[in-house]
């Protein structure tokens, strides 16, 4: 390792652990990774240092599958009908639809 390469060996940067250095090139150091999905990968010291690099990619894509999940629960507020306006909607659907309904005939 050079004198001017700050030592990561060990550190932890969100779900990265750095294991060793794993050499420069163009001035810039590079450190073997284990991401705690079970991962190896190297990257930049500095991306790691700045948050940057903060796993092997898994957690992007466990935002964007979570993401991705919101977007077909069409606006999110029909969970348990706990909206108020989702409520008012309901019950005009229903004095519209329910002839059971005190409000049906109007």
């Amino acid at each position: 390792m050079k004198a001017n390469v700050i030592d990561m060996t060990g550190a932890r940067a969100g779900r990265v652990m750095v294991l060793a250095y794993a050499g420069s090139k163009n001035k810039q150091a590079y450190w073997s990774c284990a991401c705690d999905c079970g991962t190896r990968f190297v990257t930049q010291g500095r991306l790691l240092r700045s948050g940057e690099t903060g796993s092997c990619g898994c957690l992007a894509k466990e935002k964007r599958a979570l993401a991705t999940a919101k977007a077909k629960t069409t606006h999110g507020k029909t969970v348990g009908g706990n909206s108020r306006v989702y409520r008012i909607w309901v019950n005009m659907r229903s004095r519209c639809t329910n002839p059971n309904f005190d409000s049906y005939p109007y």
